[in-house]
């Protein structure tokens, strides 16, 4: 059986805080064979003030030809924000148990976390780690003459298009076709940050695959609004770093614009 790479997102989940919006994570975990225990395949980001969670980081699984591994997805209410590995100590919201088969079988595979506590949808992918390799992406906010950055907690998401489209492709994809394949910490002024990020998750391998940014506005009880948004592709942003470019220009619905500092620092290519 080949590998697979797994994005999770939640919808309607349970609400478990009182003056606030749930802080749920995710957690994959396998069967083990021939027993009722489970163990820990890896959990998600925390993501705070969400009911309707979409989570960025990606889940790789695998089998045997001849296994089909039972999984579990469990989603807790994060309380204790001091100690975030401490699941035991964390709000129980709901969980959904399946076989890796329902994943290949139905490439967007939704079960319920139980009763009123909301749906999982797992999107599953063939995964080929001759397409992987590491990206190292610097990230920061770069010139904002508008001011769309002033005044709040703002954050970059990156959007990888499903299929093989470019960037003269922009106007002929639809928003729905994409899959969120980086979500930043805070943008603060000129602070940039390094990001490690999967060449597969990102584009597929292919540096000319097309990538959509949303910079939005971080608002309490989970109310982001997007500020703006553009398109690019990991060859350009290579490109911008090899010039030493001031960024990429993301545009509002109003035309005002602000460039982020966004460049492909290094590409290492999968090797093996």
């Amino acid at each position: 059986m080949p590998d697979y790479e797994v994005s999770i997102t939640c919808k309607d989940l349970a609400d478990k805080d009182l003056f606030s919006k749930s802080d749920p994570v995710l957690i994959l975990l396998e069967n083990v064979p021939n027993s009722k225990r489970f163990i820990e395949v890896g959990k998600t980001e925390l993501i705070k003030d969400c009911l309707n969670p979409q989570f960025s980081r990606k889940f790789r699984l695998s089998a045997a030809q001849d296994q089909n591994p039972k999984l579990r997805v469990a989603v807790v209410d994060i309380d204790n924000f001091e100690d975030v590995e401490k699941i035991a100590d964390q709000e129980f919201i709901g969980r959904a148990d399946f076989h890796l088969s329902d994943l290949v079988t139905s490439p967007m595979f939704t079960a319920s976390l139980g009763r009123d506590c909301g749906l999982v949808t797992l999107k599953t992918s063939p995964y080929d780690a001759q397409l992987d390799g590491l990206v190292s992406m610097e990230i920061g906010s770069g010139s904002d003459p508008d001011g769309l950055l002033k005044g709040g907690s703002n954050f970059l998401e990156i959007h990888r298009a499903d299929h093989a489209a470019t960037l003269a492709d922009v106007g002929r994809v639809c928003s729905s076709a994409y899959s969120l394949a980086h979500r930043t910490d805070q943008l603060q002024g000129a602070d940039f940050r390094l990001a490690d990020l999967s060449l597969f998750t990102l584009c597929r391998g292919d540096p000319h695959r097309l990538l959509r940014l949303e910079c939005w506005r971080r608002g309490s009880r989970g109310s982001h609004r997007l500020l703006a948004s553009g398109h690019t592709s990991l060859e350009e942003l290579r490109q911008l770093a090899e010039a030493g470019g001031d960024g990429v220009e993301l545009a509002d619905q109003r035309g005002r614009t602000l460039r982020l500092t966004v460049r492909a620092v290094s590409v290492s290519p999968y090797k093996g």
